[in-house]
């Protein structure tokens, strides 16, 4: 006899998460050993940055502003540094376990918020099954990007994971004005810790895919300005909470500018789609971008190309496309809201593709002139793939013991294929 309770299959899609996180932290976790070493090489610049902040702390305590620092290169400022994240998880877990094991909790800690996060977000906001919850939850804990950022020392782009909470919290049923308190102060808090932690070239990425979201669901569920006066009111907030290291980040670069790098780029949009589909869904293409780039100067190597999500991801994509064009779901009014989501898409691609008069004009940008490639603008597609997988299991996958069945897959090929990267 079977048993059969309210929400179990909902409690089951959890276990699958949960037991893909387990598996997801034995494969990547020994990257990060406890013993500290062998460790990615750009760990040299914030292992020493971690200490420096612990140092200040020491001696100051917890509320001074640590505007200087000592303990590196006869003395540095330390806070207008956007490479230093003093407000951030990894160093104040480092004031109480340390740096190494501070970077092995936040490594912990943002993988399952990433995995919560899009759970949460599809089964809350977008009325998706539990197994397409767990589907999309699986393949975001799954994609290269967090993934090997941390292990190879990129410990600023840890916050990316917070994306799926700041569209959950946007997305809230929020009609009268005092509700939408909550989610202007987390989304404002989310994003002015991205800031302080040093994500800066990623923030722009991250609230584009934040913006698609915003629009998917609309076209699925109805418009409503709520989401959008959210956001904005989470952005002006984020500002005011960021003034203070803002102001000094500019002081600072006004001294010492950051325009001196070459954007490298593709000469053809048809390479540049190339290589993302390859970095998006099969392995890393490092040799390959390698030989395709052009104004080349400092060298990309795998781990600016790790955005995977796996073969999996590309055939339930591919599936729920061909189900939503059976259907012809498109209708006149829906057209508006496909041209921005395309014209967002496109972005990342006119942003790494090479003209020298395009160039010149990028070089000219703020954020986008210090830049030293703007590769990392690919991560706009990772939440974007995950949540359109993730619906597209229920569109073509029947309900019940199947659909269960496909998300238990998708999440072992997905772990398989991470578990045998070379």
């Amino acid at each position: 006899m079977t048993l059969s309770l309210p929400g179990s299959g909902a409690s089951r899609a959890w276990l699958l998460v949960l037991a893909s996180l387990g598996l997801y932290l034995w494969i990547f976790l020994p990257y990060l050993s406890a013993g500290g070493a062998p460790w990615g090489h750009d760990f040299a610049l914030h292992l020493p940055n971690l200490l420096a902040g612990h140092f200040w702390f020491l001696q100051n305590g917890p509320f001074a502003v640590p505007w200087f620092s000592p303990a590196q290169c006869a003395g540095v400022p330390f806070l207008a540094d956007l490479n230093v994240a003093y407000y951030s998880l990894p160093q104040w877990a480092t004031f109480a376990v340390g740096p190494v094991s501070a970077v092995r909790l936040t490594f912990v800690v943002f993988a399952a918020l990433g995995a919560a996060g899009c759970f949460v977000l599809l089964r809350g906001r977008f009325a998706a099954s539990p197994w397409a919850a767990a589907t999309a939850a699986v393949l975001f804990l799954c994609s290269g990007f967090f993934t090997y950022r941390m292990i190879v020392g990129h410990l600023t782009f840890h916050p990316v994971t917070l994306v799926p909470w700041l569209a959950w919290g946007f997305l809230a049923a929020a009609p009268q004005l005092w509700r939408w308190l909550w989610p202007v102060s987390a989304g404002g808090l989310m994003f002015a810790y991205m800031f302080h932690a040093g994500m800066v070239h990623a923030i722009p990425p991250a609230a584009a895919a934040l913006s698609v979201i915003l629009l998917l669901h609309g076209q699925l569920h109805g418009h409503r300005r709520g989401p959008w006066l959210m956001l904005a009111g989470a952005a002006l907030l984020a500002l005011a909470l960021g003034a203070q290291r803002l102001a000094a980040a500019l002081a600072f670069l006004r001294h010492f500018p950051r325009d001196e790098y070459a954007l490298p780029g593709f000469p053809s949009l048809v390479d540049a789609m190339r290589v993302l589909v390859q970095s998006l869904f099969w392995r890393p293409p490092a040799e390959l971008a390698q030989a395709l780039l052009a104004n080349l100067t400092l060298p990309l190597e795998r781990h600016e190309w790790e955005y995977g999500l796996g073969p999996a991801a590309a055939v339930l994509l591919l599936a729920g496309a061909a189900r939503v064009a059976w259907r012809r779901w498109m209708t006149a009014s829906g057209w508006p809201v496909a041209g921005a989501i395309v014209v967002a898409l496109a972005i990342p691609l006119a942003l790494n593709w090479y003209q020298p008069a395009w160039h010149a004009f990028l070089k000219g940008q703020p954020v986008l002139g210090s830049s030293s490639n703007l590769v990392r603008w690919f991560v706009l597609y990772v939440p974007l793939v995950a949540l359109c997988a993730g619906l597209a299991l229920d569109r073509v996958v029947p309900g019940g013991p199947w659909r269960a069945r496909a998300a238990v897959l998708v999440a072992a090929v997905t772990l398989a294929w991470n578990w045998t990267a070379s």
